[in-house]
Parts: structure tokens; C-alpha cells; sequence
């Protein structure tokens, strides 16, 4: 590592992210799952660690074919409330896990959809995205809507434009997202980094013994905050 005053630089990381480490928590659910491509999905009952024994979770697992459109954003949406609705009527949370597939898509029906994923129609529903093979473009924004993000160890999720940075309008919104904290293990630096490969994120600690911090930043954010 290198040191810089009172900020000590860990690592640099390069994307697409091929770590899930850095934002991933298991998740154990026992649930079976069902092809979603404008058809219907089927809701089931998980049970989570360190829950009591008969105690059921709504929960369902979608797979997200590709190309993400219209069609599909309504299905999900569907399903979504429908867990919401059972949540509701249970007094609990439920769980919807997205199979995130690769492939590509517009950016518009996929805003959409992650505009939903992250919106306060689901404040009683925990979204999941589970990321088997790797994925990107514009399908691994649908992963980062999620609040949680488990991915196979040999999956990569990022590279959001494909080699190019994204449009800057596109870009704004996934920071957007980010921003809004609903995965705690999401920055808006690690977003910038997936967003355009000739942005470098660093890791560092700011600050020494138990005060020291460690935050995820953009080389432009580095040089701001030893700036000030």
C-alpha cells in the first residue's frame, strides 16, 4: 500500500468487478424458480437462516430474460407487488431474487425497471439479484437496483457500456443510484469506475488506528479530499 499524509491507498481496482467480496452477502433460500419472459411467475415460501421453523417468507425467484423490455418490466413489476401485497398481509419481509441474465438491452426499459427495483412500492420487499454468469452492459444495472448482489465465484458484473463510457445523462442515473444507498455496499465511485473504464477506483484508508475508514474512490475524488 501506498501512504499520503493521513490517506493510505490499498489497492486499485479494475472493472468489471470479478470480486463479489466487495458487496455481497449469502443468502440461503430454498426456492425454485421459473423463466419470466412476459409470462407469469409463481411466488414461493423461503425460510432464512436463523428463522424459527414454520415460519415462511414470501419469497419468489425470477429469471430476467434478455433483451429487458417492456414486457418483462411488467412482469416483474407484477410479481414484485404481488410480494409486497403478502408481505403486507404477513407482517414480514418478503424476498424477490432476480436471476440476472447476460445479453443486451435498451437502456429505457432497464432505467425503468431499476427505478422500480429501488422505489418505496417495494418498501416491504428485499430484492436480490443473483448473478450466476457474468454480466454486462446495460442488464448489470438491473443487478445494481438490487439491495443485495450474490454472484457465482467465477462471475464478473460491470463493464456498463461495453469498452466505451456511458452516455452522460446514462451515467448520471446509475450514480443515482448508488446514492440512494439502497445496497450499503454500492458506491458511487465503484458505479463511476463500472460506468467508464478510464475512470480508476482506488481503495483507501483515511485516517490511522481506530479511527482509520476505509472508502472506495475515484482518483478525481482522492485528489479532492487531499485538497481539502
Amino acid at each position: 500500500s501506498r501512504r499520503s499524509g493521513s490517506v493510505r491507498i490499498e489497492s486499485r481496482m479494475t472493472c468489471p468487478v470479478g470480486s463479489p467480496a466487495m458487496f455481497v452477502r449469502s443468502l440461503a433460500l430454498g426456492v425454485f424458480g421459473v423463466w419470466l419472459s412476459g409470462a407469469t411467475a409463481v411466488p414461493l415460501a423461503a425460510q432464512e437462516d436463523g428463522e424459527a421453523d414454520g415460519a415462511a417468507t414470501p419469497a419468489a425467484l425470477v429469471k430476467v430474460g434478455s433483451p429487458v423490455d417492456e414486457t418483462v418490466v411488467g412482469a416483474v413489476e407484477n410479481e414484485a407487488l404481488k410480494l409486497q401485497r403478502d408481505a403486507e398481509e404477513a407482517g414480514t419481509r418478503a424476498v424477490l431474487v432476480l436471476q440476472i441474465t447476460p445479453g443486451s438491452s435498451r437502456f429505457g426499459p432497464v432505467r425503468d425497471l431499476a427505478q422500480f427495483l429501488t422505489s418505496a412500492r417495494l418498501s416491504d420487499v428485499r430484492t436480490v439479484a443473483w448473478v450466476p454468469e457474468s454480466v454486462d452492459g446495460h442488464n448489470a444495472i438491473v443487478a445494481l437496483a438490487c439491495e443485495e448482489i450474490v454472484m457465482h465465484p467465477d462471475a464478473e458484473l460491470g463493464d456498463l457500456g461495453r469498452g466505451d463510457a456511458l452516455e452522460r445523462a446514462d451515467e448520471a442515473f446509475v450514480v443515482a443510484l448508488a446514492e440512494k444507498r439502497h445496497n450499503r455496499f454500492l458506491s458511487a465511485a465503484l458505479v463511476r469506475g463500472l460506468a467508464d473504464p478510464g475512470v480508476a477506483v482506488l481503495k483507501a484508508t483515511l485516517g490511522d488506528g481506530a479511527d482509520a475508514e476505509v472508502q472506495t474512490l475515484t482518483a478525481d475524488g482522492l485528489k479532492e479530499l487531499r485538497d481539502t
